[in-house]
């Protein structure tokens, strides 16, 4: 193969940041139809401020969903999976 060839890779993030992916990922987790956000951080490895703005985005476009748990705690879930 010639050293200036490309191969293109497919692109499947549909429109959403590695961040963002990684968020709906944790959320569709089986294992749990709601995530805390300390949740989300230790299944994601984002930073606080990474996944405050990723949650921002993801529940501006409708994908994810927020509710107060039995203890108080805001949590999120997939709207698809929680309505």
């Amino acid at each position: 193969m010639d050293s200036e060839q490309v191969i293109s890779q497919p692109n499947f993030n549909y429109g959403f940041s590695l961040e963002q992916q990684k968020v709906l990922q944790a959320l569709s987790d089986t294992r749990y139809k709601w995530r805390a956000k300390h949740g989300l951080q230790k299944a994601t490895g984002l930073s606080s401020a990474v996944l405050d703005d990723s949650l921002a985005n993801l529940l501006k476009r409708g994908l994810v969903r927020p509710a107060v748990s039995t203890r108080q705690n805001i949590v999120f879930g997939l709207r698809e999976r929680v309505e």
